[in-house]
């Protein structure tokens, strides 16, 4: 079963002055798990359920680290493609296609 075929499980409410955009869109959150409430629980178990049920892999996680998310928002400002220096690109995509540290990577390809 392909997700984009699936059929929403409920009907999107929507009204005059709504803070939020309801309709079809894709999401991921990151949840911490000491405000998930008792009934929450059991959501995530009937999804995981109908998820192995239609072949998918369902796994509920919790709020990435820290230091992972700071480096990422770093990264971030290099993906316009005025940063997409050819072929250092493709080297450095070969370089950390394995996780690795920063500076051992940057060196592999050549530069500091």
């Amino acid at each position: 079963m392909r997700f984009e075929g699936a059929l929403p499980v409920r009907a999107f409410a929507s009204y005059r002055g709504q803070r939020n955009l309801p309709g079809l869109w894709w999401s991921a959150t990151a949840r911490p798990a000491v405000r998930r409430r008792a009934r929450g629980w059991g959501k995530f178990e009937a999804t995981g359920t109908v998820c192995n049920q239609v072949g998918w892999e369902f796994r509920l996680l919790g709020a990435p680290d820290a230091v992972l998310v700071r480096n990422v928002r770093w990264l971030v400002g290099y993906r316009p493609p005025r940063h997409r220096l050819e072929p250092v690109a493709f080297h450095l995509l070969a370089a950390f296609a394995e996780p690795a540290a920063l500076m051992d990577g940057a060196l592999a390809v050549g530069r500091s």
